[in-house]
């Protein structure tokens, strides 16, 4: 949780960090000693996730008769004529620009000290970690106050007022090929400036890169159009609707017959649309309805995704694990090895390889290897299941399984930044009362100070344990949905998940180590 961007914001929580904890040092001063050695725990939540596959190889089996069937939803139609009302829409809509707006205006314009100003604290805490969550336990709610998607239709529509034969967009084809790695690249270049940049909490530095990526943004809608950019390119709509196929409410157009995917690319269930924000935008109102179901029912895919978004689900599995890595003592060991390492080259001892550069150059480049490795050994684990089950291909594979694997990106987001969210999250408080850092009092809350007592240690430990243990359990069941539908046979289905099993286990196990680390920086 200690990301350097953010230590500079957060001046009440900072001196607590900088204790070591034997534990836990996610956020907490206060020394907390695990009633049992970490091993005993990391074995403990390993030997649970094992213990999932099987009681699910003895009770559940293998049925794919009913696997195919596909999910069972319960369709509101209410909850879908209210999401779609032009004045709910609108209003949402409207918000969401009018917040938009005045967190560029406070980068721009407010005070420079990110203690004084709105933009740091609602962008990396409030919008980033908190509409993760609300995506991935709600629904797809960004799809309806995307503001660089609402500010783009409202240009389009006023256009349209002028010259009715006009149109904003170009509407050139997408190539297919591209899929999401557009999304992929800008994703990557998102967490870099939140993990490594160590400029992502000076707000002029964040208003350039929300212009910046705003630009490339209408851009891209400009020349494919705002659906097509929306669905393959904008970051923050593919990344959130990745979550949103975990949430327990989805979007639903019917009338679709029996094509296999929408106009826009999204697969079909029972002839209807689920979780596509472009069909819900353009369906006839009879059509709108809201889908609900067990989370994690929309990772149950009929057929494979894209290489592109299993490259997301990797990426965003990796990033997280690598903000975790940065807390512990191993990347201190790893920055001071590959520095000496590097002592003798010329270069390296230059006067304008300062400290920071340092930092930059070692930190960047493991940054960019852990999605590599990351996709290393799920291939390889895609690559043994594939020879197990006797026919399928690794690619075939990787693009069933991956949609599986986000549950534990998800258990890890909520284990890593939950306690962020709610302690650092109060510095809204006294911000939203003087947004720029101006002096004002508009609420009667600037002098309001946060609570850094709210959340103990042991609290967030057993959060993180209880989420990181449960993601994987989810994980393995819908791996084992999966192969059931995949490969049909029961002993072939249950022989080839032994390596996705494997992974999962190491994971769990390598998740709850970084947890537990003592912060070093």
């Amino acid at each position: 949780m200690q990301r350097p961007l953010r230590i500079g914001l957060f001046g009440l929580v900072v001196p607590l960090l900088s204790r070591p904890v034997e534990s836990l040092a996610h956020g907490f001063g206060v020394r907390y000693d695990l009633p049992i050695p970490l091993g005993y725990y990391l074995a403990g939540a390993g030997a649970t996730v094992a213990l999932s596959f099987l009681l699910l190889a003895v009770f559940a089996g293998a049925r794919p008769e009913r696997v195919d069937r596909g999910p069972a939803y319960r369709i509101s139609r209410r909850t879908g004529r209210i999401l779609s009302n032009n004045w709910v829409a609108g209003s949402l809509q409207g918000i969401s620009v009018a917040l938009f707006l005045l967190i560029v205006a406070a980068a721009l314009f407010g005070d420079e000290n990110p203690f004084k100003n709105i933009s740091t604290t609602f962008v990396w805490v409030i919008w980033w970690v908190g509409m993760m969550f609300v995506n991935t336990f709600i629904g797809d709610i960004w799809a309806l106050v995307n503001p660089w998607g609402a500010l783009f239709a409202g240009a389009e529509r006023t256009l349209r007022l002028l010259r009715p034969e006009a149109r904003l967009s170009l509407e050139r084809p997408y190539p297919e090929r591209l899929g999401v790695w557009p999304a992929v690249v800008l994703f990557m270049a998102f967490a870099w400036l939140e993990l490594i940049s160590g400029e992502g909490d000076a707000p002029r530095q964040l208003a350039v890169a929300i212009i910046g990526y705003s630009l490339l943004t209408w851009t891209g809608m400009i020349v494919f159009g705002r659906r097509t950019w929306l669905a393959h390119g904008e970051t923050f709509a593919v990344v959130f609707s990745t979550f949103a196929r975990f949430a327990p409410a989805a979007f639903h157009v019917g009338g679709l017959g029996g094509r296999p995917y929408c106009a826009h690319g999204m697969e079909t269930v029972k002839g209807a649309s689920i979780g596509c924000a472009a069909c819900f935008e353009t369906a006839p109102p009879a059509q709108r309805a809201v889908a609900l179901r067990p989370p994690g029912t929309g990772l149950l895919v009929q057929r494979p995704v894209s290489m592109s978004t299993v490259a997301m689900v990797l990426t965003l599995l990796a990033t997280v694990t690598f903000d975790g890595f940065l807390a512990t003592p191993a990347w201190t060991g790893i920055h001071e090895y590959f520095t000496e390492l590097s002592q003798p080259a010329p270069w390296w001892r230059a006067p304008w390889m300062t400290a920071a550069l340092n930092f930059h150059v070692v930190a960047t480049t493991l940054f960019l290897l852990f999605p590599l490795g990351f996709a290393a050994v799920f291939l390889a684990c895609c690559r043994l299941t594939a020879a197990v089950a006797g026919e399928a291909a690794t690619a075939k594979v990787a693009r069933y399984y991956a949609l599986t694997l986000l549950p534990i990106a998800i258990a890890y987001h909520l284990a890593h930044y939950l306690i962020y969210f709610l302690l650092a999250g109060q510095y809204i408080i006294p911000a939203a009362s003087d947004p720029f850092g101006f002096g004002w009092d508009l609420f009667g809350t600037v002098f309001y100070k946060p609570d850094i007592e709210l959340i103990d240690a042991k609290f967030a430990w057993y959060t993180a344990v209880i989420a990181i243990v449960t993601g994987h359990v989810i994980a393995v069941y819908l791996a084992h949905r999966t192969a059931s539908r995949l490969f049909g046979d029961r002993s072939r289905a249950l022989a080839s998940q032994f390596p996705m099993l494997t992974m999962m286990v190491a994971y769990t196990m390598l998740s709850l180590w970084i947890i537990a680390q003592p912060t070093v920086r």
